[in-house]
């Protein structure tokens, strides 16, 4: 008996078709019931036009049905439109179906449309590549703007520079002379292609600002001084403060302005940083668009940091990287910075933090500025205000051994603090350089006076009272440089280990409370070997995973847990630098009902696996480096993100 090619195709409707499947076959069945429905005909009318086709004719034919059916046309219904479009691409492409279903235009236009595109790919790519750009920008639902294009005499410029002349379109989208404009622009050598980048990048951020221009804002003064990083301003100015339109008025505009103006790539990021700071559920229900004062202060901050003061710049950034809400307005840091050096912010921070935590609002300025330099001021007067929180532990406060530890690094940070403060009193502002050759030059001017002349070290003098002091000078600044090194040298020294025993501390901390007594002793010496800030920072999100997928098994009664408390600790030891972004994807990603997609125990399997895979790798190649695990890891990460998507991202608000 011959047997039957898998291949071969199936007998339907009397005729041969050349599909492949039964399923199909069954598809085939329902889109032709569709069509009859929509079109108003007889479901033999519809079997007869369709019979034969193969299955992207059949697709293409659903698309056409699709858009009559959506009304999306100005032929009155006129549904012989959907035959002649039909019969007309013999051939349909991707392409095809994909104008017909992404743009809104009418049959007939298509149908012109195809004819001038035929089957050249180029041009079917343009016309998709509008037809989606159109229905992303809201196009109007009249256009002709396809066709014109095509009917233009610069079709082929158009053709191989869409992404050129994008951005134009989207600014003149309302205008019915656009193509009509831009051929004249094309043909008197006048379009640039960058100049509407620009322009359009702008208004997309001032329409968001500012219902109208106001003052210098405007999209015509910003586009004149545009620059990279005073886009990313605007951005973040716009993420920040002004969630929907609004109406500014004129002086907001002019300081918006004045900040904008003064934004560059050296100081974008702090300025970004700032902002953001200040974006919290406090400051987003503000009138933004009438507070002069707040922005004129902002100013103040941009320019002050301006200064390039490295204590100041360090300063902010540790202030920003914090979720607490210390301050809710640019005008406190200032007042701050004008009775505090920055450099003593900078040095003493966790001690402004703890005053910051510890002390009543009213008291904190006080504090800051007679007690920086005192490690847990104020915890006596806390600890007296919240005594029955602290007995029922719904507050913590910190151990004896954690205010030992504070103790014994601030002692090294007052010393540092105080031999910088002495060698720049007596530099007097000026560097060691500058310092020596100021004090050499002085008494070079004395002895030139006195018209006594010696050469030494290649300066003339004769005076050897002068020749000592110059010597003195030079041995003071060395001593001071060696001093300085030795001093910088040893406090890193114990910043490291003061850093890695309070990490350990805190990371003991934390898990102790998610963990049985039993469980938290056997852990306990692993949790400190394996700390690193790293970790730390992960251990929440993996601790709330385990808590998501018990109570999801409990929800549908499920008592046999798969993830526990103490598959916390394998995990954590098992992240590091090279799969980091990788743990933290399949951590956070969650099915479309808000619940966990991965278990911490399916995420130990998976590494367990990505371990093994780089194992055999590092045995058949010699030159495997850890360069090459990390391109592992992200390719891993590529893979997890095409195929369910990125991690959808809520945007964590700063509480006080």
């Amino acid at each position: 008996m011959m047997k039957i090619n898998q291949q071969s195709s199936i007998n339907f409707n009397g005729r041969i078709g050349n599909f492949k499947t039964r399923k199909f076959a069954h598809k085939l069945d329902l889109i032709r019931e569709d069509a009859s429905l929509v079109l108003n005909r007889h479901l033999a009318d519809v079997q007869s036009l369709t019979r034969g086709a193969n299955e992207k004719r059949i697709n293409f034919f659903n698309e056409l049905v699709n858009k009559y059916s959506a009304r999306n046309i100005f032929d009155n219904g006129d549904a012989d439109w959907v035959d002649k479009l039909y019969n007309c691409i013999k051939s349909p492409t991707n392409f095809h179906m994909e104008i017909v279903r992404h743009l809104k235009t009418s049959f007939q236009n298509l149908e012109q449309i195809f004819n001038k595109t035929g089957n050249d790919k180029d041009s079917l790519k343009f016309v998709k590549a509008i037809s989606l750009f159109l229905e992303n920008n809201k196009q109007p639902a009249d256009t002709d703007l396809v066709l014109n294009l095509l009917n233009s005499n610069n079709k082929d410029f158009y053709i191989s520079n869409f992404s050129k002349i994008k951005s134009y379109i989207n600014l003149n989208l309302k205008n019915p002379d656009l193509v009509k404009e831009l051929d004249s622009l094309i043909n008197e050598g006048k379009f640039n292609s960058d100049f509407f980048d620009k322009k359009l990048a702008i208004s997309n951020i001032v329409d968001n600002i500012s219902t109208k221009e106001v003052g210098n804002f405007s999209v015509k003064n910003l586009l004149n001084n545009y620059s990279e990083p005073r886009k990313k301003f605007l951005e973040s100015l716009q993420r920040s403060f002004y969630q929907s339109p609004t109406e500014l008025s004129s002086q907001v505009g002019d300081e918006i302005k004045n900040m904008y103006d003064s934004t560059n790539k050296k100081n974008v990021k702090v300025r970004t940083k700032i902002m953001e700071y200040f974006y919290s559920p406090y400051t987003s229900y503000k009138k933004f668009n009438q507070d002069v004062k707040f922005f004129n202060e902002l100013n103040i901050l941009f320019k002050t940091l301006d200064s390039d003061k490295k204590y100041l710049k360090s300063f902010i950034y540790k202030l920003t990287k914090k979720d607490n809400q210390y301050f809710e307005n640019p005008k406190e840091i200032n007042d701050l910075l004008s009775k505090v050096s920055s450099k003593k912010l900078d040095i003493f921070y966790k001690n402004f933090e703890k005053i910051m935590y510890y002390v009543p609002k009213n008291s904190r300025m006080v504090a800051i500025t007679k007690g920086i330099e005192k490690p847990y001021i104020g915890l006596n007067r806390f600890k007296k205000n919240n005594e029955d929180a602290i007995k029922y532990k719904f507050v913590k406060t910190p151990s004896a051994l954690k205010i030992m530890y504070a103790n014994f690094e601030n002692m090294f940070n007052i010393l540092r603090f105080n031999l910088v403060s002495d060698k720049e009193n007596l530099l007097k502002g000026q560097n060691l350089k500058d310092f020596k050759e100021s004090k050499i030059n002085v008494l070079e001017n004395e002895l030139v006076n006195n018209e006594k002349i010696k050469e030494v070290e290649g300066i003339k003098f004769e005076d050897k009272n002068v020749v000592n002091e110059i010597e003195d000078i030079n041995k003071q600044s060395e001593i001071i440089e060696k001093q300085d090194s030795k001093l910088a040298q040893f406090s890193r020294i114990i910043d490291r280990k003061l850093k890695k025993e309070m990490l350990a501390n805190d990371i003991l901390g934390f898990a102790k409370q998610k963990l049985g007594v039993k469980t938290f002793e056997n852990q306990r010496e692993a949790f400190i070997e394996n700390a690193t800030k790293m970790r730390y920072e992960m251990l929440p999100e993996i601790f709330a995973s385990i808590m998501d997928t018990r109570k999801a098994d409990r929800a549908v009664g499920k008592y046999r847990i798969n993830s526990s408390n103490k598959d916390a600790l394998r995990l954590y030891t098992m992240v590091n630098g090279n799969n980091k972004k990788f743990v933290n994807y399949l951590l956070k990603k969650r099915n479309v009902d808000g619940s966990r997609m991965f278990e911490v125990k399916e995420i130990i399997t998976t590494l367990e696996n990505a371990e093994k895979q780089i194992q055999k790798q590092k045995q058949n190649n010699s030159e495997y480096r850890a360069k090459d695990v990390r391109k592992y890891y992200n390719h891993l990460l590529e893979a997890k993100i095409q195929q369910y998507g990125k991690v959808t991202r809520n945007r964590a608000s700063k509480t006080k």
